[in-house]
């Protein structure tokens, strides 16, 4: 019998967590190179597109 919290299905974003961990490990090395932050956020190049949640994003936003 499942429990409570138990989740039954794994996401494309659960199976590449490893590579996401390895991912923020490389964000904190790179942060540590930097005394000002501003600069350090320049240095990674982050893009935000804002949009409303289609089907297929349901999942992983909730």
């Amino acid at each position: 019998m499942p429990h409570a919290f138990d989740w039954l299905q794994l996401t494309s974003e659960d199976l590449n967590r490893s590579s996401s961990y390895a991912a923020n490990s490389a964000r904190d090395n790179l942060a540590a190179s930097f005394t000002n932050y501003e600069d350090y956020l320049r240095a990674l190049q982050m893009h935000a597109d804002i949009a409303e949640i289609t089907h297929k994003q349901v999942a992983r936003f909730s």
